[in-house]
């Protein structure tokens, strides 16, 4: 039986354990850390509304990211972010929008070429 963390190949060795479906603890590990990363833009999603904020777009929590407009930024939530306290995630979030990749590389594109912070609200 192949272990049960998605990025494991390695085989699960059952020496009187019932139940086991990790190859080792530090799989076990990996595995509630990436659940609950999930969970986490799970929640930060339906916390900024669930969609983009430009053009509407819905189907796909993948595709929806956190852009940053105001304050400090002390870290990208969807790099490093999911692994701080819910509550400092929260406080991260006031500082985004929540745009579609599409309209966030828009917005970075004109940010990068004209200098102008947010691309235009009907670009998507």
């Amino acid at each position: 039986m192949k272990c049960a963390w998605h990025c494991c190949i390695r085989p699960v060795v059952v020496i009187k354990q019932k139940n086991k479906i990790y190859c080792s603890a530090a799989c076990k590990v990996k595995a509630a850390v990436t659940k609950k990363r999930r969970e986490n833009k799970r929640r930060a999603v339906e916390l900024l509304g669930g969609k983009c904020i430009r053009c509407g777009y819905s189907r796909s929590v993948w595709a929806l990211h956190f852009h940053h407009i105001t304050g400090n930024k002390e870290f990208s939530i969807s790099r490093y972010g999911n692994t701080w306290g819910w509550l400092r995630i929260v406080e991260e979030l006031k500082k985004c929008e929540l745009v579609c990749a599409n309209c966030h590389a828009e917005s970075h594109e004109m940010e990068l070429f004209t200098g102008i912070a947010k691309a235009d609200e009907t670009s998507c």
